[in-house]
């Protein structure tokens, strides 16, 4: 896939090619118990920096309206979205794999910030694009597990978070330490591959006066 996988973070791979597990392959038994976590801010002029299947893209924070942001990834694909809420984007423009598009959440269930292994979330919506298809789904998000990985940042303790709806399941690695995704993993079901992200650095803007 050349374009961002959307959703990747609202800010949100190691030179692995594409893989066939949904996880990280080198995850690690925790060294510490991580204390609940807070959801991060954003500001616009984030930057974060990974490779996605060993080649390097940035994703950028353009704006943000109250819980919303708009971001674009260095490949020209723009998504709005909720902050920080592992939630369907809202509507994409300019996205190789699935043109421009918009979704809307119908209802939300739970709430899984601040992080803490076992709590859930879940969005049902409906969506479109421009193709003319249309689908009704449930996103269904865990925190599943707190793990140590290894990236080419660094080793980090993190929050495994797992959401899984009828089409792709999205594994998203965040640490504490850092305040965001260090890594990635996006699997579309009837592919049977994953697409890999990587965080290579994180830089946070100012926020806005």
């Amino acid at each position: 896939m050349k374009k961002a996988i959307l959703a990747l973070l609202p800010i949100v791979a190691s030179a692995l090619a594409a893989c066939t597990t949904v996880g990280h392959p080198g995850e690690q038994q925790a060294t510490k118990t991580l204390a609940p976590m807070a959801r991060p801010d954003i500001n616009p002029g984030d930057k974060w920096y990974a490779l996605m299947n060993g080649e390097p893209m940035v994703v950028t924070t353009l704006s943000r309206d109250s819980d919303m942001v708009r971001q674009r990834s260095s490949d020209g694909c723009q998504w709005y979205m909720i902050a920080w809420g592992f939630a369907p984007p809202a509507e994409w423009s300019a996205c190789d794999s699935t043109g421009n598009g918009t979704q809307k959440i119908t209802e939300v269930d739970g709430d899984i910030w601040p992080l803490q292994v076992g709590k859930k979330m879940s969005y049902s919506f409906y969506g479109s694009n421009q193709s003319g298809n249309l689908w009704v789904g449930t996103r269904d998000c865990n925190v599943e597990d707190q793990v140590r990985i290894e990236t080419v940042s660094g080793a980090f303790e993190t929050y495994k978070v797992v959401c899984d709806d009828p089409w792709t399941t999205r594994t998203w690695y965040i640490s504490p330490e850092v305040r965001t995704t260090v890594y990635y993993v996006h699997y579309p079901k009837t592919k049977n591959e994953a697409t890999v992200m990587e965080m290579t650095r994180f830089k946070t803007a100012s926020p806005s006066l």
